[in-house]
Formats: C-alpha cells, sequence, structure tokens
C-alpha cells in the first residue's frame, strides 16, 4: 500500500519560502530609549529535510543567556544601516557565514521582547530568516559561540523531542516548553522565535 504523503513530506525550504515570502511580520513599536539586537535563523537543505543553525553561547560571566542555545545574532553598532544588516554581520562574525554573498533572505519574522532572568527587559529581537547552501562553511568564533549545532526542522515538528524545563529565579519555579535535542535543550526566546515560525510553514 502507498504511503499517503503528509505535512512533513512538503517541508521543503522552496516550500517555506513559498509560503513566507509575503509574511507582514508583527513589529513592536521603537519608541525613545529602546534598545533591539537582530538574529538569524539559517535554513540549508540535507538528506532529511532542511536544517536550522543554531549555536551554544559561551560560558560568560554576567551574561544572562551564557551558554544557551540560541540563534547568531547581537546588538547594533554604529555602521549597521538596519537591525537586518545588524543580524548578517553578527551571524559573519559569529559563525563564519557571509549571508550577504551566500544566503537567500526570505522574510523578516514577528519582533519578540527579550526576557532575562525570568523578567522581561528593554531589548526587542527582530528575527530575519534566510537560506543557505548545504555545503557553507561554518566557523564559530570561540569567545561568543562555544557549539554549532544543526537541526533537522522535522525532528522540532513532532512531539518527540517536546518536553519541559524547571526554571528557578530568586522569586519563581517556572515550568517552561522547551526542546531536548542530543543532550542540549532549546528553550525561551530561541524557542519561542522557532515555535511561531513553525506554527507557520506548516
Amino acid at each position: 500500500m502507498t504511503r499517503p504523503p503528509s505535512t512533513l513530506d512538503f517541508l521543503t525550504i522552496a516550500n517555506i519560502a513559498t509560503r513566507l515570502e509575503t509574511y507582514e511580520y508583527r513589529a513592536r513599536r521603537d519608541t525613545e530609549g529602546s534598545k533591539w539586537a537582530g538574529v538569524a535563523v539559517l535554513l540549508r537543505p540535507s538528506d532529511n529535510g532542511p536544517e536550522m543553525l543554531l549555536i551554544q553561547r559561551s560560558e560568560q560571566a554576567g551574561d544572562p543567556w551564557s551558554g544557551h542555545m540560541a540563534l547568531p545574532g547581537g546588538r547594533p553598532i554604529a555602521e549597521d544601516l538596519s537591525i537586518r544588516q545588524t543580524a548578517e554581520r553578527e551571524t559573519l562574525e559569529e559563525v563564519g557565514i557571509d549571508l550577504v554573498q551566500a544566503g537567500q533572505y526570505i522574510t523578516r519574522l514577528d519582533d519578540v521582547t527579550a526576557v532575562g532572568r525570568g523578567k522581561r527587559i528593554n531589548l526587542t529581537i527582530s528575527p530575519h530568516l534566510y537560506s543557505i547552501p548545504e555545503n557553507t562553511t561554518t566557523i564559530a568564533e570561540p569567545k561568543e559561540v562555544q557549539n554549532i549545532v544543526w537541526i533537522p526542522i522535522r525532528e522540532l515538528v513532532g512531539q518527540t523531542h517536546r518536553s519541559e524545563m524547571t526554571y528557578e529565579t530568586h522569586e519563581m519555579s517556572l515550568q517552561l516548553p522547551c526542546w531536548r535535542w542530543q543532550g542540549r535543550v532549546v528553550w525561551g526566546l530561541t524557542y519561542n522565535i522557532v515555535e511561531t515560525m513553525l506554527r507557520m510553514m506548516i
């Protein structure tokens, strides 16, 4: 008997791009004193369907996201002409991928308010979605990136790797959704950005 096609069979970068390229992202208002960061969501083709790049941040004292799984990106500098350019510059610095030369821009995703140590902070994250060639070379910048990890998108869609984690602060204990992948935990801002994208593309 022929197996009927599933949603995952149509989960290709071309289909994702077609579905999302005209997406109108939900923006957060830029007010006086607002702080921003740009991040890149990178997809590459593989035999197991599209894979997404995540970084494990290096351990640094004073960094509320020290050691966390994250998307490449960071804060603007004076030379950046846009928050998208910030994401591109930071991606080149952190993982060695030149998105201007090698990337295919798909769309801007919804802005997200950052949370640090369990509290919302004055920082808006602007995610930008790109596709890159399968053979793209990555080089981790050791001061900022401890590991580079590729995760097949299809592994995040189902329930196999979905879990919960306990997040403790001095004031509260929270149960938060996450993915567990090869001993690493993807949660918080990164989870929220990627989960929102998955709901849009499927």
